[in-house]
């Protein structure tokens, strides 16, 4: 496991979260209509490895479809941060949340370039 720390652009919202080595997992493109917007590339840390230093409570939300799985992002700046799946009516979609690998301080995906 190794940690990643993120934030938003204008640095309101800050996070870290772990998860396997990023070059030894899948980077999910998503092709839904709203990822595709905000061209989103996606991992899926456990709930419990996501950690919240800063912002959380200002996140705003846009929900769509079937309104389960907001997508939250900065109001100051607009970064599209995260996906949580908190309300999904899946069980083991509940255990994660979605983040958006952009938001890492340093770039996990440096090696892909």
């Amino acid at each position: 496991m190794e940690t990643y720390n993120a934030n938003c652009h204008c640095g309101a919202v800050r996070f870290s979260f772990s998860l396997a080595p990023l070059k030894t997992i899948k980077i999910n493109r998503c092709n839904c209509s709203i990822c595709t917007k905000n061209s989103y590339l996606l991992v899926y840390p456990l709930r419990k490895d996501v950690v919240f230093h800063r912002g959380e409570d200002q996140l705003a939300e846009y929900r769509f479809g079937n309104r389960t799985k907001p997508h939250k992002f900065c109001p100051n700046c607009g970064t599209s941060v995260l996906i949580d799946f908190k309300e999904s009516q899946f069980e083991k979609e509940r255990e994660r949340m979605v983040i958006n690998v952009g938001c890492c301080f340093r770039s996990p995906l440096c090696f892909a370039w």
